[in-house]
């Protein structure tokens, strides 16, 4: 490398040897001067073209139309697009007034570095002026292209020459070989710097991803970012996610893991991030996409949340138990009665224009089979007497079982494996999240009220029953006393 570098200087000393007198006009101050004049060129160029355009038309429509506005209501970048100076038919920018302010301090350096060097005027500039100027750095600019690649085209020729002609080879030589002599010595500091670590953090990474101790102790780790609160409920494990476009890549690997999983895009004035908050417990109902909650770093941040996507998956026990009601109720909302609100609407001018008789006699007769079916059923659900809640048990398990069957068999399942390897974590053990974990890592916050309504259809179907129960205990007994007051009769009769 340094054979290389200095290879590089030599070869740029003799090109500057070689080269022209003419192109280092002003000698070693020659590249700073161009520098000057490659930063107002087109800025220039741009001026006298403008001029050229209003000693044609009188006027730059463009330059009249820009607002007059004070220096505080104006940006950079509409200062950039307004010319240099306001253009002139005369043809003469001004060095020292009515400057564009965003090109005030490359007009200055023009005026000391080039202009004053130059014996040219540096009050004004004209556009033969100007052309004179660019054609006396032309031959420098052909140079300085030809050395563009070369690395130490940075370095200044003075520099250039105080290098080579100093020790400097030999010097950056031995520091080289210092450099190499001391690699062993760094090599083994680095594997001191990792024991150290290994001895401070080891315990605690092993208790994180190896037994999950103390995540299962304490149900803080250090994969866990914060903490959501949203629906009345504060949920623990908060892990992230890499991006608002990853969500679903992350949903795709992580429901493997049979966890409720809400993604919430988290904002706070111009700070934003994605994470994904497992709920473990509770209902689901008020779990959708477009609620808002809060999220709490565990930096002490507070940021808005906002539910972006959701991944179903059931919640315990209680919630299978009511989901196959709820989804009949939401699917009769839903599908049903649209449906036959708008066949009604269709059919009700029809058939209040033409009465078939055919049509209402077969309505009769269905209206009749459903009456019947249902009388039927009512009858033997009263002749149940004491056993009627059994049977009320056995329609409920019938309806609710398979579906709490599936919740039982899900949440036995539940782990944090596909979650944390979707957020980037390497697992190998993969813990499992038991339904007395999901309790503790699901909390209901203090004060608020849980469902107060599914108390309501609770004790509503109590009360129903108990009455469905008493009525058809009544209906067995006047059955059997009026059984008993006919064997009665017979008796005393014959």
């Amino acid at each position: 490398r340094v054979d290389a570098f200095f290879d590089a200087l030599t070869q740029r000393a003799k090109a500057f040897g070689q080269v022209n007198r003419d192109a280092l006009l002003l000698g070693d101050d020659t590249a700073a001067a161009y520098a000057v004049v490659s930063a107002v060129e087109k800025r220039i160029d741009d001026f006298f073209e403008r001029c050229r355009v209003v000693a044609y038309m009188g006027s730059d429509d463009e330059h009249e139309r820009k607002p007059h506005t004070s220096a505080d209501g104006v940006s950079a970048d509409e200062l950039r697009a307004l010319p240099m100076a306001r253009p002139t038919p005369s043809g003469v920018l001004p060095l020292h007034t009515g400057i564009n302010p965003v090109d005030r301090d490359n007009v200055d350096r023009l005026a000391k570095q080039v202009l004053a060097p130059l014996e040219l005027r540096h009050d004004v500039l004209g556009e033969t002026e100007w052309r004179h100027v660019k054609r006396l750095f032309a031959p420098y600019a052909a140079f300085h292209a030809a050395l563009a690649a070369n690395p130490t085209s940075s370095l200044p020729l003075s520099r250039v020459h105080e290098l080579l002609q100093s020790d400097a080879r030999a010097h950056f030589a031995a520091l080289l070989e210092r450099d190499a002599a001391a690699k062993p010595r760094v090599a083994a500091l680095h594997n001191v710097e990792r024991l150290v670590h290994a001895w401070c953090h080891l315990s605690d990474l092993m208790r994180n991803f190896v037994s999950f101790e103390q995540f299962a102790d304490k149900h803080t780790s250090c994969f866990q970012v914060g903490h959501v609160v949203l629906d009345g409920r504060r949920a623990d494990l908060v892990l992230p996610v890499e991006s608002e476009e990853r969500i679903l890549d992350h949903a795709e690997l992580a429901t493997r893991g049979n966890c409720f999983l809400v993604y919430l895009r988290c904002t706070k004035k111009e700070q934003s991030r994605v994470v994904v908050a497992v709920f473990t417990s509770g209902y689901s109902d008020h779990l959708y996409a477009g609620r808002r909650g809060v999220f709490y770093a565990n930096d002490g941040g507070e940021f808005d949340a906002l539910v972006v996507h959701v991944v179903e998956h059931p919640l315990g026990l209680r919630e299978a138990a009511t989901r196959p009601f709820q989804q009949g109720v939401r699917l009769l909302e839903r599908v049903m009665l649209p449906r036959v609100g708008s066949a009604l609407t269709a059919n009700l001018s029809e058939a209040t224009k033409k009465l078939d008789v055919g049509v209402l006699a077969a309505f009769f007769v269905g209206f009749g089979a459903v009456s019947t079916a249902v009388a039927t059923f009512v009858h033997g659900f009263l002749q149940l007497g004491l056993l009627m809640p059994l049977g009320v048990l056995g329609i409920a398990s019938a309806v609710s079982g398979p579906s709490m069957l599936v919740a039982l068999l899900k949440s036995r399942r539940r782990h944090l494996g596909p979650i944390l390897e979707a957020s980037g974590w390497a697992i190998n053990v993969s813990p499992r999240i038991t339904l007395r974990l999901g309790e503790q890592l699901t909390t209901q916050l203090p004060g608020v009220l849980v469902r107060p309504h599914r108390r309501r259809y609770i004790v509503a179907a109590c009360l129903l029953t108990a009455a469905a129960s008493a009525a058809g205990l009544g209906w067995q007994l006047s059955d059997d006393a009026s059984d008993l007051r006919r064997l009665v009769r017979s008796k005393l009769l014959y």
